[in-house]
């Protein structure tokens, strides 16, 4: 009997992916429609079990794929696409330049706002074509071990080998890594209430949207645990900046909560409701969200504290809303 499903075993460089997006590319010949299709219709599978688009793979999952699907696959397989990468010197020298931490096992990067860290839809250009000018002294690429959004600049942690990388995805599962994130919210609302030096913790569940041609997030009680710890810095008028330390890692989890639960949006997340701050001089257009410090034991036992300087255009807003005073 000819089988009519077959099991792909996800590997270490392919985890941490929307099963989307894996599918995308590792079938190139597939558009978005076909694959949320397979999806939906449950003919695609991950360890026997029928999961939504957005699931994030692991290493060593079985992912299962109807034969017919793989056949059609083999017989029609498009040539690979491939990166030019004379294309993006500049590019590549910006990433290598970002570079604030290296060691036997780690890269840390203060990863510029407007760089993605993986490819996508209509995303040409991200960390990984920098890789090879990554490896330095190894043979391999550096691993990626967590993400941040394409829009937020601030601290990226890669993994020099393989160890390293299993090592750092069990402390992000831990959550054994301490992470500060700096970011300038409009309007503030909050010092109605309180002042400067104020804190608080925020606990609401975040649920993905189910609509497969707009990725966003909102808070609902369905939802997964999201837990964000808040410290307000400076303000002056009605902006504020905000220190905030997530404890969960889900999908723009302080950028919902500043939005939705303190009803300060973030400045340049028009995603989630910001207003154009036009009559001011600073880079409305840019999405005030930094990845300030990260926190945590190496896989060595040495005690890592790295922080990240704010990009030009944080520090010049900072200093024009008087916020660095």
């Amino acid at each position: 009997m000819i089988a009519k499903v077959e099991n792909i075993v996800i590997t270490l460089e392919e985890s941490k992916q929307r099963l989307d997006k894996w599918l995308l590319q590792k079938f190139p010949n597939l558009n978005n429609s076909m694959v949320q299709k397979l999806i939906r219709t449950k003919q695609v599978k991950v360890d026997g079990k029928a999961v939504a688009h957005n699931f994030i793979l692991q290493e060593s999952q079985n992912v299962r794929v109807p034969v017919y699907f793989i056949s059609q696959i083999k017989d029609n397989k498009q040539p690979k696409k491939t990166i030019d990468i004379s294309k993006y010197k500049k590019e590549i020298q910006q990433v290598v330049d970002s570079i604030i931490y290296k060691d036997d096992n780690l890269i840390i990067l203060n990863k510029p706002a407007g760089i993605a860290v993986q490819g996508g839809s209509g995303i040409n250009f991200n960390i990984t074509v920098a890789f090879p000018e990554l490896r330095f002294n190894l043979a391999n690429n550096p691993f990626i071990v967590h993400r941040i959004d394409k829009e937020t600049s601030g601290i990226l942690v890669l993994a020099r080998n393989k160890a390293t990388a299993q090592y750092m995805f069990t402390l992000f599962k831990e959550k054994k890594i301490s992470k500060t994130y700096n970011c300038l919210v409009y309007p503030f609302i909050l010092k109605k209430y309180q002042s400067i030096g104020m804190q608080g913790t925020i606990s609401a569940p975040l649920l993905k949207t189910e609509n497969t041609n707009i990725e966003g997030v909102s808070i609902d009680e369905n939802g997964k645990e999201a837990i964000t710890n808040y410290k307000v810095l400076a303000y002056q008028n009605d902006i504020a900046l905000m220190e905030v330390k997530p404890l969960t890692g889900r999908t723009h989890q302080i950028r919902v909560h500043m939005a939705e639960y303190l009803k300060n949006p973030i400045i340049g997340d028009f995603k989630y409701g910001a207003i154009p701050l036009k009559e001011k001089d600073i880079n409305y257009r840019k999405l005030y969200l930094h990845a300030k410090a990260i926190e945590f034991i190496s896989v060595d036992g040495k005690k890592i504290f790295i922080e990240a300087s704010f990009d030009k255009d944080f520090q010049l807003a900072l200093h024009i809303l008087k916020l660095d005073e």
